[in-house]
């Protein structure tokens, strides 16, 4: 039986998690550590003591936010829990920093990610020609919440 539990994410946990996925790029995982803690809330998943992933949402400008996952190399043992967390946590995470768009860049190649974010009701919206760091292209999904006063 797994013991989940969601804690707000400290600086060493994300940390860890980019060593483990990306090793040999300190420079810029202490950079990307210290700019998630700094631009919005952020949040590990553990089962036990171990970290499985982390996640969270920078807030770029009011109304604004990107919503990010890092995820351990045993992801796919917690693939259930990531999708019934990413549902409790994505809505309050809106709904708390009142967030009219939230949007995310997914690695163009890899199809489970695009499903993911298309299964909490993103549209991708285009692609972005060797955007990320590693210089592969990324398709920029959005979320847009829609009400009175938008």
């Amino acid at each position: 039986m797994k013991n989940i539990l969601m804690r707000p994410m400290l600086y060493r946990d994300i940390l860890m998690l980019l060593r483990e996925t990306e090793p040999g790029q300190e420079e810029r995982h202490l950079r990307t550590a210290k700019t998630r803690l700094k631009h919005g809330p952020a949040y590990a998943f553990l089962d036990g003591e171990t970290i499985f992933a982390c996640a969270g949402v920078t807030i770029y400008w009011p109304g604004m936010g990107e919503v990010w996952l890092v995820t351990s190399q045993a992801w796919p043992r917690y693939l259930r829990e990531i999708v019934v967390w990413t549902r409790k946590v994505l809505d309050q995470l809106q709904d708390e920093n009142n967030l009219t768009r939230i949007q995310a860049d997914v690695v163009s190649d890899n199809a489970a990610a695009c499903r993911f974010v298309e299964h909490f009701g993103f549209v991708a919206e285009g692609i972005l020609r060797k955007y990320d760091v590693l210089g592969r292209d990324c398709i920029r999904y959005a979320r847009i919440k829609e009400g009175e006063g938008l």
